[in-house]
C-alpha cells in the first residue's frame, strides 16, 4: 500500500469515497486485501475504465452499496461490472449520470448477481422506454424497492408500463421526469 492508502485507518473503515485516483493507481487500490471490511464504496468522475478492475478484486465481496455516478460508464463497462460475483450482496447501486443508453439495460436485467438489489439509480442516463421496457419484462429484481429514472427520455406509455409491471410490484417508488 502506498503512502496515500497507508493513512487510511482500515480497522474501522467500512465506507470509502474516492473522487481522484490516477489510472495507474487502480490496480494497487483493487489489489488491497484491506478492502474486505468495506460495505460502501463510491467512485466519482474517474472515467468508465474503472469498471474493468472490479472482476479482478476478490476483496470487495462485502459491498452492499456501490456508487459509480458520473464516471462516463458505457454499456460495455456496465457489462463487465455486472458480470462479477462481488456484486451478489449489493443492495444499492448508483449509476447516475453515466453514458448508459438502452443497449446497456440487457446487461443489468440479465445479471445473476443483482438479485438482492433494493435501490437502483439510473438518473440522468440516456435511457428511453425501449430500455426501460426490459425492466417491465424482467423478474430479476424481486427485492427492488426504488428505481430512479429521472432525467431520462421515457415517454408516457413507457412510464405507464413501468408502473403496471407485475415484475416491479415490490418497487414502492419510481421517480420519473423527462430530461
Amino acid at each position: 500500500v502506498n503512502t496515500q492508502w497507508g493513512r487510511i485507518p482500515w480497522d474501522w473503515c467500512f465506507g470509502l469515497e474516492v473522487s481522484s485516483l490516477a489510472a495507474s493507481g487502480y490496480s494497487e487500490f483493487f489489489s488491497n486485501q484491506k478492502l474486505l471490511n468495506l460495505t460502501f464504496l463510491s467512485f466519482t468522475e474517474l472515467g468508465g475504465s474503472i469498471t474493468r478492475f472490479f472482476p479482478a478484486c476478490p476483496f470487495l465481496s462485502n459491498l452492499t452499496t456501490l456508487s459509480l455516478h458520473h464516471n462516463s460508464i458505457l454499456a460495455d463497462g456496465l457489462a463487465t461490472l455486472v458480470a462479477t460475483p462481488i456484486l451478489q450482496n449489493l443492495v444499492h447501486l448508483d449509476l447516475k449520470g453515466n453514458l448508459l443508453t438502452d443497449d446497456a439495460i440487457p446487461h443489468l436485467v440479465q445479471s445473476p448477481y443483482l438479485k438482492n438489489l433494493r435501490v437502483l439509480n439510473l438518473e440522468s442516463c440516456l435511457l428511453t422506454e425501449i430500455g426501460t421496457d426490459l425492466f417491465t419484462e424482467s423478474n430479476n429484481f424481486p427485492k427492488l424497492e426504488r428505481l430512479t429514472l429521472s432525467g431520462n427520455r421515457i415517454n408516457a406509455k413507457g412510464r405507464q408500463r413501468l408502473v403496471e409491471s407485475p415484475h416491479l410490484q415490490n418497487c414502492k417508488i419510481i421517480f420519473m421526469w423527462s430530461g
